[in-house]
């Protein structure tokens, strides 16, 4: 995976003075790389989860949401593999994303993550929980919506009716 140009501007924009937070859109998330690998990858499951339930997106992790600046750019230390395989096996069904390191030209020494997660076809959840992402935030489902979703994600037709009708 080629890192979008659309990141590189955004990251750009954030080492300009932009806090990452203002930029954050319906497929765009920074996440600063907890220490904790563990809550990192619940938080990463979580906000993939959010994307591939909507129209996909990407996270970029390593960037605390404010202040704006290099001071923003913290870093990830968690390998590919580990946020990769993370992910996969904190959604349900395991939802397989694209994960690529990332150093931007303005900050060649700090490392960060690329998570792109392509719209779903199926409906994931974590730990039971459904969220879409509206807007710049992950927004829960009530099992009617969860249901549609569901449907939608099958395309269904059920006005379809089975016929004696010979089609010759």
């Amino acid at each position: 995976m080629k890192v979008p140009a659309s990141i590189v501007s955004a990251v750009g924009a954030v080492i300009g003075g932009a806090t990452a937070h203002s930029l954050e859109n319906s497929t765009l998330d920074f996440k600063q790389a907890d220490r904790d690998l563990r809550k990192l990858l619940a938080d990463l499951a979580e906000a993939a989860m959010c994307f591939a339930n909507a129209s996909g997106g990407h996270l970029v992790v390593g960037i605390a949401d404010r202040p704006g600046g290099l001071t923003a750019l913290k870093g990830c230390s968690a390998s590919v593999e580990d946020i990769s395989k993370g992910i996969f096996e904190r959604t349900s069904p395991g939802l397989i994303v694209n994960v690529e390191e990332y150093f931007h030209p303005s900050a060649p020494d700090v490392r960060l993550v690329v998570v792109a997660v392509a719209p779903g076809t199926e409906v994931y959840s974590v730990g039971g929980r459904v969220t879409l992402r509206m807007g710049a935030e992950c927004q829960a489902l009530s099992p009617a919506e969860v249901h549609r979703l569901y449907s939608a994600r099958l395309n269904l037709d059920l006005t379809a009716e089975l016929t004696d009708l010979d089609v010759n």
